[in-house]
């Protein structure tokens, strides 16, 4: 009896040790951010870069703050006479998290003070409900987690092979 709950025991370590070691993630791309387990934020910067390209923007800049997973991408667009500045705000959360009106705000600040024509906000989360209340904005687009994907997929942008 004591032999076969030993030899099941050892086996048992043995198959966690194996897979622990196989090299195999478990990922399923941005939607994997409602576990604790998604991109890392070095790949979430390249997926939101990706986005950018494919809107037709060229990327002027890109600064990152990896303490607060944050990134903001300068761009514009390349039309001559039409062209346009933007400031892409990137914040890398989980699934769950709500954007405030707070940190909307602040981007709408930085637009204005910053002379840009327009914002984009991307998030992994969700936006706050209070959203479409907020008066007097800076010209913004709105990106959530959802959407991120959506235009990931369309633009077949790869949300797995994480680095």
């Amino acid at each position: 009896m004591f032999f076969i709950i030993g030899f099941a025991f050892i086996v048992g370590f043995i198959l966690i040790f194996a897979t622990s070691f196989s090299g195999q993630k478990r990922d399923d791309g941005i939607g994997a951010i409602s576990a604790t387990q998604g991109p890392s934020f070095e790949r979430y910067v390249r997926i939101c870069s990706d986005i950018v390209e494919a809107l037709k923007l060229e990327i002027d800049g890109i600064e990152t703050t990896e303490s607060e997973q944050t990134l903001d991408i300068y761009a514009h667009s390349p039309a001559e006479i039409t062209g346009v500045n933007y400031i892409i705000h990137a914040a890398y959360h989980n699934v769950d998290y709500v954007v405030s009106a707070g940190e909307i705000v602040e981007l709408s600040n930085a637009i204005i003070q910053d002379r840009l024509s327009k914002g984009i906000f991307i998030t992994t989360g969700k936006f706050t409900e209070e959203l479409p209340s907020i008066s007097e904005l800076a010209p913004m687009a709105f990106i959530d987690g959802t959407k991120l994907k959506e235009l990931a997929d369309q633009h077949k942008i790869p949300l797995k092979d994480l680095a």
